[in-house]
């Protein structure tokens, strides 16, 4: 055994089912889902912030709208340990085994809802699929009790109702119905979580993204031993959220590291919106972006609407070649799509790693 599995198995401190998590990976283009969203339980409106990382990375806080932060409850997994922070409390616990196989089985419901159709081997007609889970459904298993999945879809090959199911088929949880935004959108807007001896819950979608997460996000501050992340160079999809915009063009021959220099100078003048660089498809810097937060835009700045996008990490500005360009614009092409504008943003300096990363936006679908 090297010594970075070794290291990795002491992470889960206490943890009777504790072993080293597994290697990072991608459910088709999704390196890792996050979403947030909000429900009423008890005349009172939650909060929820739930990522995954595949396959057994998970982070999920609850929070009651306008409550303080000591007020939520998270939820960590990271390979077999799994934690919990209640309310009020500044340390982890182990969470029980009981209390796991129903968080498991949901888990895998929305991860199966938010990377559709990637992740699991779907089998099935137009309007039922059926997948297998892992063939070895143990309560401290990557998915619990969860043998099977069935999905219910819409005319559209998209699913409506999902369902985990144990090794004798019958049903663990539900998600049913889910509801898709108008217009073809590829992104739900709201899921029923149903389980026996429980109130339904209704989720309302508030946000949803395909960020990158590192292998510390998962861990609790009093419980982290290493940082890993996905590896630099990992094309994901995401969506770049409306806000406004203000562009300042470049004259010719300015250098990338001129421009990032231009860049942080122009928002320290502007506290609050972010930098980012606007190449051409050589990577040369073409112009520099201030952006932020909408809806309304001042004068000199313009609305800037959603834009589906793609994005490669690296491991700083200076990294930036032109195959990771090329890159994006095939994964542009597998998809179907054609790139539009490419961008770069990074930390800024003083900040180690100083990671950056180059975005492709891509046409509307």
């Amino acid at each position: 055994m090297g010594p970075l599995v070794t290291l990795l198995s002491l992470l889960a401190l206490n943890d009777p089912v504790s072993s080293a998590p597994l290697a990072r990976t991608a459910l088709g283009p999704y390196a890792c889902v996050r979403v947030k969203g909000e429900y009423e339980d008890r005349g009172r409106t939650w909060q929820t912030d739930l990522a995954l990382a595949f396959p057994d990375r998970v982070r999920e806080v609850v929070t009651p709208a306008g409550g303080r932060a000591t007020m939520r409850r998270a939820v960590l997994r990271f390979g077999k340990a799994m934690w919990v922070f209640e309310p009020g409390e500044g340390r982890s616990r182990v969470l029980p085994l009981a209390e796991r196989p129903p968080l498991l089985a949901r888990w895998t419901l929305e991860q199966a809802l938010f990377t559709w159709p990637y992740g699991f081997a779907w089998e099935g007609d137009d309007s039922l699929r059926v997948a297998r889970v892992d063939g070895n459904p143990r309560v401290d298993g990557n998915h619990g009790e969860v043998a099977s999945l069935r999905a219910r879809l819409d005319g559209e090959g998209r699913p409506i109702a999902l369902e985990a199911l144990d090794r004798r088929g019958r049903a663990l949880y539900a998600l049913d119905p889910v509801a898709w935004g108008e217009g073809g959108t590829d992104r739900p807007v709201s899921y029923t979580a149903l389980r026996q001896g429980e109130a339904p819950r209704t989720v309302r979608v508030i946000e949803l993204d395909y960020p990158n997460l590192f292998d510390r996000f998962f861990m609790p501050a009093d419980r982290r031993r290493v940082t890993r992340g996905i590896p630099t160079r990992h094309v994901s999809a995401f969506t770049w959220r409306a806000g406004v915009g203000r562009r300042q063009a470049l004259g010719e021959g300015v250098s990338l590291e001129d421009a990032l220099a231009r860049a942080e100078a122009w928002a320290a003048q502007s506290p609050g919106n972010s930098p980012v660089i606007e190449l051409d498809p050589g990577g040369r810097p073409v112009a520099l972006w201030l952006q932020g937060p909408g809806p309304a835009a001042p004068p000199g700045w313009e609305a800037l609407p959603d834009r589906p996008a793609l994005g490669i990490v690296l491991a700083s500005p200076a990294a930036l070649t032109p195959a990771d360009a090329r890159a994006l614009l095939r994964a542009a092409s597998d998809r179907g799509r054609r790139g539009v504008t490419f961008f770069l943003r990074a930390k800024p300096p003083g900040q180690e790693p100083r990671r950056a990363e180059l975005i492709l936006t891509l046409d509307p679908p």
